[in-house]
């Protein structure tokens, strides 16, 4: 602990032995209470090295993690340094013991979402060498950095980079005595042409690092189109017309556009609601899903603006209108097929109210019927997909690390594909912006779960809400 250094004259010595004894004992149960990575001595100084320090972050598991230094102290860290402690996170998805003997060394991976992190202390008196094997990663090829101890005795960090690792890899890593060293790694190759793959309209709710939000049109593999709306609107649903324009959902009510920007069509929703649901039905009707109190399904005309039709639907909450709805769509019977967020469940209804298929669907983002009659479902924050049939058995589903290395975060809209294939909007608005960059964006795979296109372009996009194919028909 951090505070040692300054009351037990004997601590620094004991420290690095410590520290590989203490994830055998207090940490084999849970987490523990503990305050790592300190740089800076107090009264009596580290015999630690900084590399030592830093991997503690990954070492140790705290239900809160203190890093316990002072912030003068991470600000005069290299900028690799500052950015690996930016990104570690304090809780874990998944944990390996890579190797270790107490008191001797010890190498810990970790997983958080689709990055791994591992972590290697030396608490002997001698220099080691060490061996990391990592299996973990199953597929694909991975990319990342490594911090460690310089080539020379004392506390100076070394950083590198790792390319083309993959689970059959086998890489050496220098500590000192009483060293460390850290890394961090990512999935590497994507399948597919990137934004070559498909031309697409693609918009995405919550890109708060720009002061809009942007839709966007790809064409041979380029961005061709854009429009943009205030960032205290989003993007929750798009779709092109046959004449090029777009209706798209934008939280404050929807609209439709043309190709050269002109707004043609124009619904605003009453203050106190929201819409996440702008569908197109024919050339001249609009399905609407108004969050609110109540919450309301509405076909609108939009020549005169009429609701033609109008379903109150039910919610767990009136009073959070953010949390009631995404997704509705309509069937090929007619019916409003509805995913219902807060309830979590997904609800066929008619017109008139009648309830006439339900399945329990913990966060339903979005759901669309098949032609098969089947359902596919989106989990929102609890990353599956799903497609059930009419008995409500599920006879297809992802979860969220069925992917090496490409994790579902919030599942957003999802499509079925004519050919079979699944396309699944991966949004990460909820994540760390620090995150971002690591998150696949778009994922289209064949009915056996193999990747056909991972699409990652923060430099491009947004997070992904909702996306329409126009090389491939699409049930969405």
């Amino acid at each position: 602990m951090a505070e040692q250094y300054k009351f037990r004259e004997d601590y620094a010595a004991k420290a690095p032995w410590l520290n590989t004894v203490l994830p055998f004992t207090r940490n084999a149960i849970g987490p523990m209470d503990f305050t790592p990575v300190t740089f800076s001595d107090a009264k009596y100084p580290h015999q630690t090295t900084n590399a030592h320090e830093l991997a503690l972050s990954v070492v140790f598991e705290t239900p809160i993690q203190h890093l316990a230094d002072s912030v003068d102290s991470y600000r005069a860290q290299p900028p690799e340094v500052k950015s690996f402690l930016h990104q570690v996170p304090a809780a874990w998805d998944e944990t390996r013991v890579l190797s270790g003997e107490p008191g001797q060394t010890l190498m810990i991976a970790r997983r958080d979402r689709g990055v791994w992190y591992v972590g290697g202390i030396n608490g002997t008196n001698a220099p080691v060498t060490a061996e990391v094997n990592v299996p973990f990663l199953r597929d694909g090829s991975w990319r990342g950095a490594s911090i460690g101890d310089g080539p020379s005795v004392g506390r100076d960090m070394v950083v590198g980079g790792l390319v083309g690792v993959t689970a059959s890899s086998k890489i050496a890593r220098h500590m000192q005595a009483h060293g460390g060293f850290v890394m961090r790694l990512e999935r590497a190759d994507l399948p597919g042409k990137s934004l070559a793959q498909h031309d697409f309209l693609y918009c995405g709710e919550w890109d708060t690092r720009r002061p809009a939000q942007t839709m966007a049109i790809v064409r041979g593999g380029k961005i061709v189109w854009t429009y943009d709306i205030p960032n205290a609107q989003e993007f929750g649903d798009c779709t092109m017309l046959s004449n090029g324009n777009i209706v798209f959902s934008r939280k404050a009510g929807a609209s439709e556009v043309t190709p050269e920007k002109k707004i043609v069509w124009n619904y605003d929703a009453p203050k106190g609601t929201e819409v996440h649901t702008a569908l197109p039905v024919g050339d001249d009707r609009v399905l609407i899903m108004q969050n609110g109190n109540p919450a309301k399904a509405m076909m609108i005309e939009k020549a005169s603006g009429k609701v033609v039709k109008e379903l109150v639907l039910p919610t767990k909450r009136p009073e959070n209108p953010h949390g009631q709805f995404r997704h509705i769509r309509l069937t090929d019977a007619g019916t409003l097929l509805v995913a219902h967020l807060d309830l979590g469940r997904v609800v066929e209804y008619d017109w008139s109210g009648k309830a006439r298929w339900s399945v329990e669907a913990p966060s339903a983002w979005a759901a669309v019927r098949l032609p098969n009659g089947n359902t596919l479902i989106s989990g929102n924050q609890h990353g599956y997909v799903r497609e059930v049939n009419r008995a409500g058995e599920v006879v297809w589903d992802l979860e969220k690390d069925d992917l090496p290395g490409i994790p579902l975060q919030t599942v957003q809209e999802v499509t079925r594909l004519a050919n079979g294939n699944t396309l699944i909007n991966n949004w990460a608005g909820s994540r760390p912006k620090s995150e971002w960059p690591s998150v696949v964006q778009l994922i289209e795979l064949t009915p056996d779960k193999q990747i056909v296109w991972a699409l990652r372009n923060w430099d491009a996009f947004g997070p992904a809400s909702s996306t329409q194919l126009f090389d491939q028909k699409g049930y969405r």
